[in-house]
């Protein structure tokens, strides 16, 4: 955590958080602990799953003119931590439509053009490093090399196993299944 809040609070020369993405096991606490640095850094805290269409994060138009944000669009906007979560499961052509946006500085929306505010943290969440399908994660997909550079700080968040131990409050059965696991 101390790892990931040092991320957070680095500024780019242009006054912007720099992309990360975090890669751990599946239930490692990544989206967990996103929530918990939002609160630690005292910003709200917006998060989405895995996208198929670029509007599920840049918002729509429905047939009567109301816009429909996301919680992309209040980060972006307002600021506060965004966690894409499980970003190497969703569709590598919808996170294409939204590449500019984590780039620029501004984002274009249906609706219009949108300053990215100076507290926007935009951290990606996965189980691999975006590489596509392993033997544990075949629903993985490759991610593009150009979404992927949005992200240049990289962590490897692994389960805390004397953490593990700890809060099982059976050190035997929490040694068994660490075995497990491995």
């Amino acid at each position: 955590f101390a790892s990931l809040l040092r991320m957070a609070t680095a500024r780019n020369q242009d006054g912007f958080v720099p992309g990360v993405f975090i890669s751990g096991e599946a239930s490692s606490g990544t989206t967990t602990a996103c929530k918990m640095l939002a609160k630690a850094l005292g910003l709200a805290w917006h998060f989405n799953g895995a996208i198929s269409m670029p509007h599920e994060m840049l918002g729509f138009i429905d047939a009567g003119g109301t816009y429909h944000r996301t919680p992309f669009r209040e980060a972006y906007e307002h600021g506060g931590v965004y966690t894409f979560d499980e970003v190497d499961r969703s569709d590598p052509v919808a996170l294409l439509g939204v590449n500019p946006h984590l780039a620029n500085g501004l984002a274009t929306f249906p609706d219009g053009q949108v300053q990215r505010h100076k507290d926007c943290i935009i951290i990606a969440t996965a189980n691999t490093w975006g590489l596509g399908a392993d033997a544990n994660y075949s629903g993985a997909t490759k991610l593009d090399g150009a979404f992927l550079s949005r992200f240049p700080m990289r962590l490897s968040w692994d389960i805390d196993v004397a953490m593990e131990i700890a809060i099982s409050g059976n050190e035997k059965w929490a040694n068994r299944v660490i075995a497990a696991r491995r």
